[in-house]
């Protein structure tokens, strides 16, 4: 497994807990689904239904999906 694979499910694991972060909402400090962060941990928080994500949780994602584009163009 490539690294940048392994950061992405270490992403994704840490998603699957946010059910245990719902508590951190009350706070009125909001908190990056994926990686826990708080707003004033990142640049910039974007918001979905009752999920947030963060910039830096963004560029790792914009990075695989670009080193993927780029595998799959260079296998045809």
């Amino acid at each position: 497994m490539q690294e940048h694979e392994k950061a992405f499910h270490a992403v994704v694991e840490k998603a699957k807990k946010y059910d245990s972060l719902l508590w951190l909402e009350k706070s009125n400090i909001l908190h990056c689904s994926f990686c826990g962060r708080d707003q004033d941990k990142v640049n910039k928080l974007v918001a979905g239904p009752k999920v947030y994500i963060c910039n830096k949780c963004i560029e790792l994602c914009v990075g695989i999906l670009e080193e993927e584009q780029e595998d799959s163009n260079g296998q045809g």
